[in-house]
């Protein structure tokens, strides 16, 4: 009868485990960024995501000026009505619309603009 528990309840742990790893496939972690380079003008984003955070720092450098700018907040990633995959990002209690997100291997598209992994 022990031995029966303990098979069974090693069997809900691993179907837990997978279950885990199967909702948190499409997640971002880590660092990604994208530059945007126009006429001697740039923009570099980059997008660090550490469990349900994200932080942003963005350094625009206009006319030789550059400046830096940083916000924190959190993301979900949902499911849309099609199918298709969004995030929605709350910073300062002020939540995002839905915007379309893509997670490849070494990349992440959100709203189009891809981000390469640092």
């Amino acid at each position: 009868m022990k031995t029966t528990v303990r098979v069974v309840a090693l069997m809900l742990v691993l179907t837990m485990t997978v279950f885990m790893f199967a909702a948190c496939g499409n997640k971002p972690s880590g660092e990604y960024y994208a530059k945007v380079e126009v006429m001697g003008q740039s923009s570099e984003t980059t997008l660090k995501f550490s469990g349900n955070k994200v932080t942003t720092t963005t350094n625009t450098t206009i006319a030789g000026y550059t400046t830096t700018e940083t916000s924190e907040g959190t993301f979900e990633i949902v499911e849309n009505d099609n199918g298709d995959l969004q995030i929605v990002v709350t910073v300062d209690g002020e939540k995002s619309p839905a915007i379309p997100y893509e997670k490849g291997d070494d990349y992440i598209k959100i709203g189009g603009v891809q981000y390469n992994k640092k």
